[in-house]
């Protein structure tokens, strides 16, 4: 994403990654759109032999999912991934949901070379993680504890950040380096918006050996205790083992007068065949050093 969906031999981007011509006048940008209708017949036998008929067609979602960048030198990037969802209440009434998935703006190449995205500036909601290690990554369905539990891992965080990579040599050993540094919303109950400093940095060796370190510090409530400090980090390793790849991390949690909690990971996901994956994870969660 650094690149802003785009690659530095490519000099101009012409087509949809032009899309504001010098006019300023839009013409063409990547989009689509799905919309989940659904229909609903009820029939009820009621006491004493009488029927009640119900149905109904309602607007269940739409999903957005648009991305790219825009003018001849690719200077910005949006990408839109997600939905709103029309939900249904206990009193009949209908409520629209707010947007679910990712949706931010991001301004490219503040220094260095065009299209090689050094430097950054994205604002929106995005998750926050690392780039090979994250909860839209997983391949196993079971979500990390790193996220659910420690929220190392934030999916939809509303976070301000810049980012970069400085990238090596293909077929060499030189290292690619990725980086992140940002504020982000805390779980909170105050009206302050941003409470939260993270910063993210990975290193990554022929695009299959990576190592990266996270750093969230910020302040979150507690049932209703508010303003509780807390810090997290972790640490992971990606690695090829054979026809496997093996991912290992470790993650805390330390939380001003509430208990602390670690997380330690081991995932293997194997592909024996073609189109075929299998994955097996041990994920356990220790909370003021005793297992959960």
């Amino acid at each position: 994403m650094s690149g802003g969906y785009r690659f530095a031999d490519e000099g101009e981007w012409p087509g949809a990654k032009e899309a504001f011509l010098s006019s300023g006048s839009l013409e063409t940008i990547p989009v689509a759109l799905e919309i989940e209708i659904e229909g609903a017949y009820d029939r009820f036998y009621e006491r004493g032999g009488g029927v009640k008929e119900d149905s109904e067609v309602k607007v269940e979602e739409i999903e957005v999912m648009a991305g790219g960048s825009f003018g001849r030198s690719g200077r910005v990037s949006l990408l839109a991934l997600g939905g709103v969802a029309e939900l249904e209440g206990n009193d009949g009434s209908t409520d629209f949901r707010g947007f679910d998935g990712a949706v931010f703006l991001q301004l490219n190449d503040l220094i260095g070379p065009t299209g090689e995205g050094r430097l950054n500036l994205r604002g929106g909601q995005f998750e926050v993680a690392l780039p090979f290690f994250s909860t839209a990554r997983r391949l196993i369905k079971q979500g990390y504890f790193a996220d659910g539990k420690l929220n190392v891992l934030t999916p939809e965080q509303r976070a301000i950040e810049l980012n970069g990579t400085v990238t090596g040599e293909e077929e060499t050993d030189e290292l690619t380096h990725r980086y992140s540094l940002g504020i982000s919303r805390e779980d909170i109950h105050g009206d302050s918006k941003l409470r939260g400093l993270y910063l993210t940095y990975a290193l990554t060796l022929r695009e299959v050996y990576n190592l990266g370190f996270i750093y969230r510090r910020g302040k979150e409530k507690n049932g209703s205790t508010d303003n509780i400090s807390n810090e997290r980090f972790g640490f992971a390793l990606e690695v090829p083992v054979g026809p496997a790849f093996l991912t290992t991390g470790y993650f805390k949690t330390e939380r001003d007068g509430v208990y602390d909690l670690e997380d330690y990971v081991v995932e293997v996901i194997l592909s024996p065949f073609e189109a075929s994956v299998v994955g097996a994870r041990y994920d356990i969660l220790k909370e003021s050093g005793g297992d959960e």
